[in-house]
């Protein structure tokens, strides 16, 4: 079994055993216990506090949009800036042997999901959306999201703004939605490095990128 997979299944009977031992029950009640606590907050807690269905525009504006970002990009203050990232869950290696293909990534080198992440500059999560085979980059995920239907093409309108790190091959849908998109650039053939001007725009965009995805 690899580290990483010997590492969480024992971080995990560590916490049933603390659980178990702190409120006095047995390790196996623990476990039917939290499955019961996770079934509830999907039913009442999420629908009502996560996701984009309890975000209002107007609140976005007001409460999570600092002075400086429209100042720092350069955009209107009437326009909400999402930040999106795609990102990984690690898991251990499915039994199943499909499941094991398409769960497995050649870049990562482990079984993981992938899902899209969409934060505001104050941190504020807007969603964690879907779950993705491993084969999947972020550009495909967006495109999928960006469906009629699908949770960002509920969420932004024309004029939005939008940081990313590289979604490169979806540009073009993001801009025929007449979305603002900034994201790090990329070197020209037979471009050695970044001009001074292009460097110090993909600090700042990449530094605020990761900052509030790895964050959150």
């Amino acid at each position: 079994m690899p580290q990483y997979e010997i590492s969480t299944v024992a971080n995990v009977f560590l916490i049933l055993q603390h659980l178990g031992a702190h409120f006095g029950i047995e390790q196996p009640r623990v476990s039917v216990i939290l499955e019961k606590v996770s079934t509830l907050l999907d039913i009442h807690f999420v629908p009502q506090y996560y996701g984009i269905g309890h975000f209002d525009r107007s609140e976005i504006l007001e409460n999570h949009l600092p002075t400086f970002i429209p100042k720092l990009l350069g955009t209107d203050i009437a326009k909400p800036v999402f930040i999106m990232d795609g990102v990984n869950f690690y898991i251990s290696r499915p039994s199943d042997h499909k499941t094991q293909k398409l769960t497995y990534s050649g870049q990562k080198k482990m079984n993981l999901y992938k899902a899209m992440a969409c934060t505001l500059p104050t941190g504020r999560c807007v969603m964690l959306e879907s779950v993705f085979w491993a084969s999947n980059n972020d550009a495909r995920m967006t495109s999928y999201l960006l469906e009629e239907g699908q949770p960002l093409d509920e969420l932004m309108r024309p004029g939005d703004v939008v940081l990313d790190r590289g979604f490169n091959d979806v540009l073009p849908q993001l801009e025929a939605r007449g979305l603002q998109v900034f994201m790090p650039s990329f070197l020209a053939p037979n471009q050695g490095q970044f001009t001074q001007q292009q460097a110090d725009e993909n600090r700042k965009v990449i530094t605020f990128i990761m900052m509030e995805i790895i964050s959150y």
